[in-house]
């Protein structure tokens, strides 16, 4: 291959991947992602580094990941008050519970562990080994107000319902 030809090589992929992001704001990934054949082909395509692989793990959990009752700013002081009567708060998808919060007092403290069921962590894990963890962390964060010291993904302090 001569250079003009691995120039017009180099070009027509950055313009597949832009294609891509732009698809991905307009449409979402969930849609992107089969347009090329799977999710883990578009992370391929897109060649993320760590920081776009964040934000891409961050926007795919904002897409499909979020509780049925939604959530934000508004919800925050509901979620604090939640934890602070009952001890807990369980985060519904699609009617199945995806994570619990738990500020339980554990005698000398709260907990304040994120609890994440089975089902969200195989289903992250195929996609993003274990990279997803820490941007789940953040993003519950972000979406709840409330803190989380420790994630739980093998069932130590909840085990479901």
């Amino acid at each position: 291959m001569n250079l003009k030809e691995s120039i017009r090589k180099v070009l027509n992929e950055e313009s597949i991947q832009d294609s891509l992001f732009d698809m991905i704001n307009t449409d979402g990934i969930k849609k992107t992602s089969k347009a090329v054949g799977g999710m883990n082909r578009l992370i391929k395509i897109l060649n993320l580094n760590e920081e776009d692989l964040n934000g891409f793990i961050y926007q795919y959990l904002t897409e499909n990941y979020y509780p049925d009752y939604n959530w934000g700013p508004e919800l925050f002081d509901f979620y604090d008050e939640e934890v602070r009567v009952y001890g807990s708060y369980h985060f519904e998808i699609d009617d199945l519970e995806g994570y619990a919060y738990l500020g339980e007092w554990d005698g000398y403290d709260n907990l304040y562990v994120l609890f994440i069921c089975n089902w969200v962590i195989n289903d992250l894990n195929n996609l993003f080994n274990d990279k997803w963890v820490p941007i789940f962390k953040r993003w519950f964060e972000d979406n709840s107000g409330l803190e989380v010291r420790e994630i739980d993904l093998e069932g130590r302090y909840y085990n479901g319902n």
